[in-house]
């Protein structure tokens, strides 16, 4: 997909874009299908809205645009007033993204994922009609080969629909030392695809030592971009912001130097993003089961958005408690309570996961990708319709601690399987020596590589020191924060408790910095607009 600005004002009558060209699969990818007639517009987005579209209603006129940077320009220059969200805002500090369908203002949203938006210019009326249920079905797991047998050859088939359908010649992929890219990369090899792999990061993290051994094994060309300056952030952050939508924390757009390199050498990238999510890997709680209840469900995502073990850890719940009113964390919470209740037809653990995989999913990773897509076409194939329906069918316990996408290594890609393996952003594995691990040596192996632990295998060790570096630009940010003041005059954050974060630092990571810093450069760029 390659996405290009599509604003509502300019589509004269009908206007579609679909990832998959065919008629029999122009549903099944990306999508998006805006139809005018008489009185009556109507947008529908695909089951996980991967081309957004954001709008506003005002005296029965609708105004509409895939990028929200360049609607808030639109509606500024009519000068249409807009509020700031709180509560979004807020959980956008909180978990690095938006939820649901919110963005920093009240009056600008998207349309959700698997839905139809019908607006009535006659009446004003607006309606949102979910046509995709996230509906599960019984589904025969006695035999996991088979499964893994499927599930491969399910992947496979959309990969080579896709490469012919564009006609694509040169394919890259986003390789790392992880499970899904390299998933990726043993399918193209098995259709005899030779990709082009792009890796960044730095040359003394296992993560960067772990991808360049798997190039060096499939004999793969690859392009290697090394963490030499992070100054790159300082000198392009307005930049970077802009081409995100705001949408993302700076410090979440790190792959955005990479682009311009992949733009010259290949048609295509193709991302393993969303296979983690899939195989309930590390977001997952690993107490839930289907007898976990809701209420367990919604309080759990209350505090564990991004998890909190992550280098990229956001707030808990403590501290968030302490920087926001009681009226915006109650309403935060509400609001958490309220989505997992629509999704009260489905087990607990179908709750938690469609929950995250909607949330942080759709609204922080795949805004990671669109933030190339102005530039290249990218791909991921986990967020293809029957990829996604065949896993989200599969119970939990199949997938549990990627299980099953460890039989798939195991049984069909054992070349894949030889290589050790960066598990879930903090410790090394190997497929076949956990077989020969006593499951209790492992466990405590695993504890003691904990990033909280840091005695065995420290986190930055998957990610290079140099990305400790990041703290460096923690003052530069702080320094621009106080410079704009509008998080001051906004009352978003107060004032006092912000210039004793000098104070105390060490309890506020780099990640949430960098989010109050993209806040504060939003509404820069939207009071320059006035």
């Amino acid at each position: 997909m390659r996405l290009s600005k599509i604003k509502l004002s300019d589509i004269s009558n009908n206007f579609s874009y679909y990832e998959f060209k065919s008629e029999d699969k122009k549903y099944e990818g990306s999508f998006i299908e805006i139809q005018k007639k008489d009185n009556e517009v109507s947008i529908k987005v695909d089951i996980f809205s991967k081309i957004p579209f954001y709008y506003f209603v005002n005296n029965k006129k609708i105004y509409g645009n895939s990028s929200f940077v360049e609607l808030v320009k639109e509606l500024k220059k009519k000068k249409f007033l807009l509020s700031l969200d709180y509560v979004s805002i807020a959980s956008f500090m909180k978990n690095n993204c938006f939820m649901e369908n919110s963005t920093y203002y009240n009056e600008i949203l998207r349309v959700p994922p698997g839905s139809k938006l019908n607006f009535n210019y006659k009446n004003g009326h607006k309606t949102i009609h979910q046509y995709y249920k996230y509906d599960t079905k019984t589904f025969n797991e006695s035999n996991v080969d088979l499964i893994a047998n499927e599930y491969v050859e399910i992947l496979k088939s959309n990969l080579q629909n896709y490469i012919h359908q564009n006609n694509f010649k040169k394919i890259g992929i986003s390789l790392t030392g992880g499970f899904d890219s390299r998933m990726i990369l043993s399918l193209l090899n098995d259709i005899k695809i030779e990709p082009i792999a792009f890796h960044y990061g730095h040359k003394d993290s296992d993560d960067f030592k772990i991808s360049k051994k798997i190039c060096q094994e499939y004999k793969l060309e690859n392009d290697i971009i090394e963490w030499k300056n992070l100054g790159y952030f300082k000198s392009q952050s307005q930049n970077i912001l802009l081409e995100s939508d705001f949408m993302l924390p700076l410090h979440h757009c790190h792959m955005h130097e990479s682009i311009f390199r992949q733009q010259k050498k290949v048609d295509t990238v193709f991302y393993g993003h969303f296979m983690d999510m899939q195989m309930q890997s590390h977001f997952y709680n690993k107490s839930f089961d289907a007898k976990t209840s809701q209420a367990e469900v919604s309080n759990s995502l209350k505090h564990m958005w991004c998890g909190k073990e992550s280098a990229f850890s956001v707030l808990n719940m403590e501290i968030f408690q302490s920087i926001f009113s009681r009226d915006i964390v109650e309403n935060y919470k509400n609001n958490i309570s309220d989505m997992v209740e629509r999704y009260s037809h489905l087990n607990s653990d179908k709750q938690y996961e469609i929950s995250y995989l909607l949330n942080h999913g759709t609204r922080r990773a795949i805004a990671q990708c669109q933030l190339g897509s102005k530039h290249l076409d990218y791909h991921i194939p986990a967020l293809h319709k029957n990829i996604f329906q065949f896993v989200w069918n599969l119970s939990t316990k199949i997938k549990k601690n990627r299980n099953l996408q460890k039989v798939i290594f195991k049984t069909l890609f054992s070349k894949a399987a030889d290589l050790d393996f960066v598990l879930d952003n903090y410790k090394i594995t190997n497929l076949k020596k956990d077989d020969f691990l006593n499951k209790g040596v492992k466990k405590i192996l695993d504890l003691l590589k904990h990033p909280r632990i840091k005695i065995l295998n420290p986190y930055f060790d998957f990610w290079g020191k140099e990305y400790h570096k990041f703290d460096n630009y923690k003052y530069w940010m702080i320094k621009k924060i106080i410079e704009n003041q509008n998080l001051f005059d906004e009352k978003i954050i107060d004032k006092n408790f912000f210039l004793n974060l000098n104070k105390s630092y060490s309890k506020f990571p780099f990640s949430f910095i960098s989010t109050l810093f993209t806040i504060s450069q939003f509404l820069d760029f939207s009071n320059k607009l006035d």
